[in-house]
Formats: structure tokens, sequence, C-alpha cells
């Protein structure tokens, strides 16, 4: 049915999140006072069933006098921490060709998010939180990349997919990577 903007007695609020459908299912997501709140959200180790989690600000108190007639600015913003790598090489007569990367180590994998808006202040954003974090467990994460030649120029490698998307956390100590190249 057609909806229309209420008048001035009557507001509308607005909220999004990206992508729409999240292919690894938490246990639920819903959009309260706080904002968004993701339970049981998973990270993937593969890169080819990584997506970028995506919330925005809260618009609040729209209208048809204050909206009626233009689109509504939703400010998005990335939960996700985002490792990218690049290369370069010091001795430009010496040919090298990155074929394979991974990430090792112990990471946080799966945790709740929470948008964390002060209600009291009806405030339209907040710093977001990731809470209730499993404990971390061994990952191999491997960014989907063509071969990459090393140039004397830092290259950030193209990625097909995208880059390493994590749940933001402190990298352990003990993480490392594994780089096969030739030569």
């Amino acid at each position: 049915a057609t909806y229309y903007w209420p008048d001035l007695e009557y507001n509308l609020a607005f909220a999004a999140y990206s992508p729409a459908v999240l292919t690894t299912a938490p246990t639920a997501i819903e959009h309260t006072a706080k904002g968004l709140q993701i339970t049981d959200f998973k990270t993937e180790a593969d890169a080819n069933k990584q997506y970028d989690l995506m919330y925005s600000d809260r618009v609040v108190d729209r209208n048809k006098s204050n909206n009626g007639h233009s689109s509504v600015p939703l400010v998005f913003h990335h939960a996700l921490s985002s490792i990218v790598f690049s290369t370069e090489k010091e001795d430009e007569n010496i040919e090298y060709i990155i074929t394979d990367l991974k990430l090792h180590g112990k990471f946080i994998q799966t945790a709740d998010f929470n948008q964390n808006i002060d209600e009291t202040t009806d405030a339209k954003t907040g710093n977001a939180l990731w809470e209730n974090q499993d404990a971390a467990t061994d990952a191999d994460f491997a960014p989907d990349f063509d071969d990459v030649t090393v140039t004397t120029v830092p290259t950030q490698f193209t990625q097909k997919a995208s880059a390493l998307l994590l749940i933001p956390q402190t990298v352990p100590a003990e993480a490392y990577i594994t780089v096969t190249y030739d030569k």
C-alpha cells in the first residue's frame, strides 16, 4: 500500500544495516532504543564468504514538514576491522610473485554487536561495542587475490572478494603470516 509522510503530530525514525541478509545467521537481529543489536555475529575465515557489516546512525523525528520531499540522509559506519596487505621490494633486479598468503593465530570470531546509543539523551549515534566475545580460537584467514608481482613501489594487493574482515580485537602476539612466493 502507498504510505504518506505523517503530519506534524507524528514522526518517523529510520535506521538501516547492510547487508540486508546475513549469510551466517546470528541468533537475533533487532533495532532497539539502543540501536542495532546483533546476537552471535560470526566472521568467516574464508574471504569469499566475508561481507562488510555496516550500520547507520538513526534519523529521528521525520515528518511531512521536515522531510516530505527529500530522501532520508542515512550515514553508515563499518562495524568490522579490515586487514589489507601491501608489499614492496628494495632490489628492482629480483622478481617476486606472491601466490598465497595466510594469517594464522587465535582470533575472536563470534560476539554480540551493540550500537550502544544512549537512549536517555536520544542520541543518534553511539560508540558501538562488541560484547560477549567467544574465546579466541585457532583460525587461518586467507585473502582472495590474484598473484601479485612485487614492485619497488608499495602496492596494495588487489582483492577479489575483500580485505580480511574481523571483529575488532587486539591481534594476538603469537599471530603470524605465511607468504608463498615464486622467484
